[in-house]
């Protein structure tokens, strides 16, 4: 966040507007939700993605062609192209490719899985994962499956995924020396406003998408009286 905004999150706290950083930047998400603005955003966002989705349609019919034919036999059934909102794992602007696999039922797929494995050598598996590479520069894992996976203790059903490409946030994150966030404690919706910034090309990663938020709080005619008076209790402070 940067010196600016450590200050930013501390100030709201001393205020007792939050009671940790966590939860400052959480209220602080919350405000730019509000804004009118940044529903439209959203709104441009839903348009951008159904508009895309025709593209990565005639893109997925030549990814499942390329998978059945790297991979003959009956095992797989498809290969589908999903993009974020798809599955809760998928980050902004970056794509999975799911081959699912043919099965009788539950009971079946640890052993169709198994046989796929033993069946399709290493070769062939980085041979397809270079491919989808190729084919599109945001696509970061190919996953073996099947429909309506079960459930599993780890949270996933029986599957095998193989890295095609690095996340592009996480490469900038790494390039601008920026480190992980606890982005887990501003819960879905906080997250969700922070990739529709990713989105709208406001942000390129979370961090950077937390920062321009704080950015907007600290120029609230509000948040200068909100430091004034931490500036007067200080001085206070310091008289005892």
């Amino acid at each position: 966040m940067g010196p600016a905004g450590l200050e930013t999150v501390d100030t709201l706290i001393v205020a007792g507007i939050a009671a940790t950083r966590a939860e400052a930047i959480r209220w602080a998400v919350d405000r730019v939700r509000e804004q009118p603005a940044y529903r439209r955003l959203g709104e441009l966002r839903g348009d951008a993605e159904v508009m895309d989705r025709d593209v990565l349609d005639v893109i997925e019919r030549e990814i499942d062609q390329e998978a059945r034919a790297r991979f003959p036999g009956t095992a797989v059934r498809q290969a589908v192209l999903l993009q974020y909102g798809d599955d809760p794992e998928i980050g902004p602007g970056d794509l999975w490719v799911r081959v699912l696999l043919d099965a009788d039922g539950p009971e079946d797929y640890e052993p169709v899985l198994t046989a796929f494995r033993q069946a399709t050598s290493e070769t062939a598996g980085e041979q397809f994962a270079g491919y989808l590479a190729e084919k599109l520069p945001e696509i970061r894992l190919v996953e073996y499956t099947f429909s309506n996976n079960p459930v599993t203790r780890d949270g996933h059903g029986p599957r095998v995924s193989n890295l095609v490409g690095e996340r592009l946030s996480d490469i900038q994150e790494r390039e601008h020396g920026e480190t992980t966030l606890e982005l887990t404690r501003l819960g879905p919706t906080g997250l969700e406003t922070l990739d529709t910034l990713i989105m709208a090309r406001t942000a390129a990663t979370r961090a950077e998408a937390i920062r321009w938020i704080l950015d907007r709080i600290r120029e609230r005619p509000a948040y200068q009286r909100l430091r004034e008076l931490r500036s007067e209790a200080d001085t206070l402070r310091n008289q005892f």
